[in-house]
Order: structure tokens, then C-alpha cells, then sequence
């Protein structure tokens, strides 16, 4: 692995009184694309969501060594962490345009170059980007919050479930545009149900069960462990 740009260590996290994640460790090395498998309620989400700052967790996260434990979600953005969750937050009321404005705060940029560097990915949105996000198909949603995504320039990229509602020439464009950001340094943690999406892209897989990691190993190997 190459030098370690995110780092988990312990990491526990509960929801009231139960115990999510129960000693969850894994590292992420510069421009690795790490994928985290395992069934439904397992604690994927959870680790992306302690990442982000957005439940309160014991142990520690280190982003290139700094420690992420008790800063806030939009303090985390600051660092270069770009979150694109399960369910794709974007705000149905706004226009495309606006969506991806909203990066702005996040990572430093102007609309313009965020809009730029979107349109630059995902050329299909210009004509969308007076449109209110809400009219869109969940599919062109997803597309827009990976372009807002893709376009802050992240230290740190999370995804969960990023294949959702896309078609395949739709997530064969998305993927290889992931190896790209991978091979320019990028390291990339995401959640995916659909493994057979991640051919040619995942290097490495944790396998969480039960709030804990009971696989480990590279890509496609890990593969040939699952029950």
C-alpha cells in the first residue's frame, strides 16, 4: 500500500444503546480504491458516516495524520473529505446549477469552476443545470451528486452505494472516471452492494459482519471468501 491517507483505528460507534461498529480498523493508502462489502445492517454506512463527522464514535480517524474526532461535517469538508451518501442529497428545490454551487463553502472554489470542472466530467448536465434537481430521474440525481463530488478536487473521496440508479454505460462512465481521480493520488473508500460493478476498480475490500471486520484481502481474492 502506499502511504496511508486515511487511517481507522478502534473505531466503535452506537446508535442509543447498540453497539454498531465494535473495533473497526482499516487504512486507505494514496490513490487505492478501497471498497467495504458485507450485508445489510453490517455497519458499512456507519463507517462513511464517522468519516464524515456525522455520528459520534470512539477510537480514531486520521486524514493524512490529523485527527478528524470531534470536527464537525463542514469542518471535515474543509479538509478535502467529499461524501456522497446512500440516498444522494440533493435538494430538490434548487437547480442543478445551485446543487453543485453548494461545494462552494466545502472546498474553496467559485461556481464557475465547479461548474466547469462538473460540466467537464458530465457533459449531459449542461442541459440540465437550470432544471430543478427534484424533476430529475434518480439517476441524473445521482449524476449530479457525483459531479458536485468529483469537481471540489478531494483529499478523500467516500461513496455509498454509488452505482445506485445508474445504468451501466451511465456507471462505466462513472468508474472509469474513479480510476482517473485513483491514478492522479486520489484515495477513494465506498460502499457497494453490487460487486460485480467494481470489477477493474476496487484494489482492496474489507468485509464488515456484525459491526466488525471479518475479511480482508485484495480484489478480485476477497471475492472468493464471501460465504
Amino acid at each position: 500500500m502506499n502511504s496511508c491517507e486515511l487511517q481507522i483505528s478502534g473505531l466503535r460507534v452506537w446508535y442509543g444503546s447498540r453497539l454498531i461498529l465494535d473495533g473497526v480498523s482499516l487504512a486507505i493508502g494514496r490513490g487505492e480504491v478501497v471498497a467495504l462489502l458485507g450485508g445489510n445492517g453490517h455497519g458499512k454506512s456507519t463507517v462513511l458516516k464517522a468519516v464524515m463527522g456525522l455520528v459520534h464514535f470512539e477510537g480514531e480517524i486520521r486524514l493524512k495524520g490529523k485527527e478528524l474526532r470531534g470536527l464537525k461535517p463542514n469542518c471535515i469538508a474543509q479538509l478535502g473529505v467529499a461524501y456522497v451518501p446512500q440516498n444522494r442529497k440533493v435538494f430538490p428545490s434548487l437547480t442543478v446549477r445551485e446543487n453543485i454551487c453548494l461545494a462552494t463553502r466545502a472546498c474553496g472554489k467559485k461556481g464557475d469552476e465547479l461548474l466547469g470542472s462538473a460540466i467537464s466530467v458530465f457533459p449531459e448536465l449542461v442541459t440540465l443545470l437550470d432544471r430543478s434537481a427534484g424533476m430529475l430521474s434518480g439517476g441524473q440525481q445521482q449524476l449530479v451528486a457525483l459531479a458536485r463530488a468529483l469537481s471540489q478536487d478531494p483529499a478523500l473521496m467516500i461513496l455509498d452505494e454509488p452505482a445506485t440508479s445508474l445504468a451501466e454505460d451511465a456507471w462505466s462512465q462513472i468508474r472509469e472516471i474513479l480510476h482517473q481521480r485513483a491514478r492522479a493520488g486520489w484515495p477513494i473508500l465506498l460502499v457497494e452492494h453490487q460487486t460485480g460493478r467494481l470489477h477493474d476498480l476496487v484494489e482492496r475490500a474489507y468485509v464488515l459482519r456484525n459491526g466488525r471486520v471479518d475479511l480482508e484481502d485484495n480484489w478480485p481474492d476477497i471475492l472468493l471468501k464471501l460465504p
